[in-house]
């Protein structure tokens, strides 16, 4: 990892960081400058807009993400976020294939 370049995202400066896989493509994060959240990621041909930054149980998350990519633009919104919460087995267990076998 290195500090590539700086740049301005929405009106944020950032630090860019460049990621580099042994295998894959690079990873660039940028990063503002005055928060620390990683407020930008572009790997490829894909650019995720990370937005709408809250403290959840002293987690800073981003609520929203608006991702670029070569099916155009799309955005998701999280409505509800929780940590340190029991989750039953039946939640992740495998999903029982229906009666028609699919």
């Amino acid at each position: 990892m290195i500090v590539d370049r700086k740049e301005t995202v929405a009106g944020e400066e950032t630090d860019v960081l460049k990621l580099t896989p042994k295998s894959g493509p690079a990873v660039a994060l940028f990063v503002s400058a005055r928060t620390a959240l990683i407020v930008q990621e572009q790997t490829g041909g894909e650019t995720i807009v990370f937005s709408d930054h809250r403290n959840i149980d002293g987690e800073v998350v981003p609520l929203r993400m608006t991702v670029h990519d070569a099916l155009g633009e799309s955005t998701i919104v999280v409505q509800d976020v929780r940590f340190n919460v029991a989750v039953s087995p039946q939640e992740f267990g495998p999903i029982a294939p229906t009666a028609g076998g699919h």
